[in-house]
């Protein structure tokens, strides 16, 4: 692999519409139904609200809705005004992280203590840890399933290098 080597880091568009859709649609109908409410709610057949509990409870899961709406709407302009980039340098690789991925950290390859994958349902997770901690590589960020294979490939082999000498 040529260095330095950028791939862009952003989460996917498709990803960020089904927040938006799914998200908005979910906060608009709790929030008609909360100001619509006549009836109380049964959850799960063990908690019983009255009429008033039933309107609090679909304003409350309405808010929690428009909360990752508006997270959403905040991935969509981050990744407009200011795509990110990961790095592999020559010595240290650029890693964007942070609250929406807005810092980058450079973070030099014979820092690097350990390695992990993990893999939560169908997402792919690389734990760097540095230092005593971990910085998250998250592999949906990649342009393509090959691109974050490289990465972490490239860093397998600098993680091992370093622990042989």
């Amino acid at each position: 692999m040529e260095l330095p080597h950028r791939y862009p880091y952003n989460p996917k568009w498709r990803a960020i519409l089904n927040c938006l859709l799914f998200f908005g649609a979910c906060s608009a109908f709790m929030a008609y139904r909360a100001f619509h409410n006549t009836v109380g709610l049964t959850i799960n057949g063990v908690i019983t609200l009255g009429p008033a509990g039933a309107t609090v409870f679909c304003w409350v899961v309405a808010a929690g809705g428009a909360g990752f709406l508006l997270l959403a709407l905040l991935l969509t302009f981050r990744r407009i005004a200011s795509p990110q980039v990961f790095e592999l340098g020559t010595d240290a690789l650029v890693l964007p992280h942070g609250f929406l991925q807005r810092q980058p950290t450079r973070i030099a390859y014979s820092d690097i203590q350990g390695l992990s994958e993990v893999q939560v349902y169908r997402q792919t997770f690389l734990y760097v840890t540095v230092a005593g901690r971990k910085f998250t590589i998250i592999a949906s960020a990649f342009p393509d399933k090959d691109s974050y294979l490289a990465v972490r490939d490239f860093l397998l082999s600098h993680v091992q290098r370093s622990q042989s000498n």
